[in-house]
């Protein structure tokens, strides 16, 4: 395998997942702030930030794409 298939291999799930996030903040910052404060989403929040969950694995959840598809991404 080459080099970039193997970075894109391990690294492409993420790198969509961060994108797609990206695009979801840079449309309503507002409101993601206001979404992640909720009490339902602080734990995820802190999972993400901590690094025990990755937005590529939330994003396997259907809640989650749900969200990030109704507030704009």
């Amino acid at each position: 395998m080459h080099y970039e298939d193997a970075v894109q291999a391990e690294l492409g799930a993420e790198v969509a997942a961060g994108r797609r996030a990206l695009t979801v903040f840079t449309k309503r910052p507002g409101t993601v702030h206001r979404v992640m404060r909720t009490r339902p989403l602080w734990p995820l929040l802190q999972d993400l930030v901590s690094g025990r969950t990755t937005m590529a694995d939330q994003l396997e959840r259907r809640r989650v794409r749900w969200l990030v598809g109704a507030v704009g991404g």
